[in-house]
């Protein structure tokens, strides 16, 4: 495990390289893409745990912090999505170059899930693609924080401050989303891509409600080859505080990028 800096557009980004153990196989090299705020706290430790599996099976991976998040430069309230999309840009490069990788897999959490997806299918040269629970109607996910916001404050006895609510930013689970970048989330509608964003796409979902199979389906009627897994799994990126890591979700996205496929 590697940690490190390097440059993005508006400042130094903060990545953590994962060196495949042993020699490194035929694969593509796997970028991580964390969910925001909150849920990225929850997901941190499931993203450790992915990253060591990822290289323990032979794969270059790095895993990173978005500007205004994390250890990255900036503020959250500065942030955006087309800045996180051209970070998501920067970190692939940044793998490239690193490790001579000449194929590059997003693997994304949630609203990382939906980035990855846009990077993807916004020119971003993608062989693999693994959404995990992934965003795809931006409201309806804003909507999900605010039900748990309150949910929140009833579980600890506070009211809601007004003053949390703002034209300039909305407070959601202990973050400030500025104005602008709520407007472009909100704008977010993934549920019918305009055509194939990777050559491969796993769609998995910790439920086994199969809410996700239509999105499969879409993603398979634009040429690309999808698949839909449905795993009973901890759904950490709901709990806050949640420290425990969905192994289900892991080995799920593990045998898709690892196996002996190709």
């Amino acid at each position: 495990m590697e940690p490190f800096y390097f440059n993005g557009d508006r400042g130094p980004l903060f990545g953590v390289y994962h060196a495949p153990a042993g020699e490194a196989r035929s694969r593509p090299g796997v970028l991580l893409c964390y969910p925001a705020g909150s849920e990225y706290e929850n997901t941190h430790r499931t993203f450790v745990h992915l990253a060591e599996a990822l290289a323990s099976a032979g794969l270059h991976t790095l895993r990173f912090d978005y500007f205004g998040c994390g250890d990255s430069a900036g503020d959250f309230e500065e942030a955006s999505v087309d800045g996180w999309l051209r970070d998501i840009s920067t970190a692939a490069a940044q793998l490239r170059e690193g490790t001579g990788v000449q194929r590059i897999a997003l693997v994304g959490f949630r609203l990382g899930a939906a980035l990855a997806l846009l990077s993807a299918g916004g020119g971003l040269e993608v062989s693999d693609l693994a959404l995990c629970d992934p965003v795809l109607d931006g409201a309806v996910y804003l909507e999900e924080l605010g039900q748990r916001h309150r949910a929140r404050l009833l579980e600890v006895s506070l009211t809601l401050d007004a003053s949390a609510h703002s034209p300039e930013h909305l407070e959601l689970l202990g973050y400030r989303y500025p104005a602008a970048l709520l407007r472009a989330i909100r704008d977010i509608n993934l549920t019918a891509p305009a055509g194939p964003p990777a050559r491969r796409v796993l769609v998995v979902e910790s439920t086994a409600r199969n809410t996700l199979a239509g999105f499969s389906e879409n993603l398979g009627r634009t040429g690309a080859d999808a698949e839909h897994r449905s795993v009973d799994a901890l759904r950490t990126w709901r709990r806050p505080g949640e420290i425990r890591v969905p192994l289900e979700i892991i080995d799920t996205v593990l045998h898709w990028l690892g196996g002996d496929h190709r």
